[in-house]
């Protein structure tokens, strides 16, 4: 049922695009999903683009959603991965993990990203399990959805979704201190390597309100060539929160990365 359904969340969005190719593919947490609006760069560069970007997406979502990609035979020209104060976290998205769970037997990227679970083996061998545990996800209401929903707006729009109002008091604080290396990141640049694959980092803007945001120059020196757009935006009418653009933001920000590329990749050698 989940694989033949329609699309109602953004790992079927993902797996729905097999065997197609891209120019760029965005992935990254709701710093992608909410600020990245793909007909900017279609429109702009000529190119064709897509958001992939998952809510909460952390290293270890990241390093599954390119295993994905490779799996799906979703091919890209570049990969651009958002990644900011996420580098010190080891945990994964909650969001993601409800979604893949019915794909833990049809995708080995998604059976290795359970692997590390204690409960590893029940979640792979007893279905039960799944829905006894995660049953306001993956149960009979979601099933129904799978169903009898319409397919969303991540079609229409490319898997962009907007964020709409501002003045929400929600400030960041950065952590005061980078960890010494994340292997989840070390792995996707392994991964990177063995399969000659053009994959980037980028930093999407924060509110001017955001405290400890040197986190950042420590970000760009454990990942050479990132790409730090954290100060892009200074308008705070543009952000939904202290780090969420709303729509307006996202347009502005989509211009201001597509004419980056316009300007550093000359003859749109993405």
């Amino acid at each position: 049922m989940y694989h033949n359904g329609k699309r109602v969340n953004r790992v079927k969005f993902l797996l729905d695009q097999k065997d197609k190719h891209y120019d760029i593919i965005f992935i990254g947490s709701s710093r992608v999903v909410n600020t990245i609006i793909p007909e900017v760069f279609d429109d702009e560069l000529g190119l064709n683009t897509i958001n992939l970007g998952i809510m909460d997406a952390q290293p270890k979502d990241v390093l599954c959603i390119a295993k994905l990609l490779k799996e799906n035979r979703i091919t890209y020209n570049t990969l651009f991965v958002q990644l900011d104060y996420y580098y010190n976290s080891l945990n994964k998205s909650r969001f993601l993990t409800y979604q893949l769970l019915p794909y833990i037997k049809n995708y080995n990227a998604v059976n290795d990203y359970f692997k590390d679970e204690a409960d590893y083996y029940l979640l792979r061998y007893l279905p039960f399990y799944n829905y006894a545990n995660n049953d306001s996800k993956l149960g009979l209401r979601s099933q129904l959805s799978m169903l009898f929903k319409k397919d969303n707006s991540l079609l229409k729009n490319k898997g962009f979704e907007p964020l709409h109002g501002y003045g929400n008091t929600w400030q960041r604080v950065l952590p005061d201190k980078i960890i010494d290396s994340n292997d989840y990141i070390n792995r996707l640049e392994a991964f990177k390597r063995a399969n000659n694959l053009n994959i980037k980092y980028f930093v999407t803007p924060f509110r001017s309100d955001t405290k400890k945001l040197s986190f950042i120059d420590s970000l760009e020196i454990k990942v050479p060539g990132i790409i730090d757009f954290s100060k892009a935006i200074q308008d705070d009418l543009s952000f939904k929160n202290g780090y969420h653009l709303n729509e307006t933001g996202a347009l502005k920000f989509s211009k201001i990365f597509s004419n980056y590329l316009k300007k550093n990749q000359p003859n749109n050698a993405i």
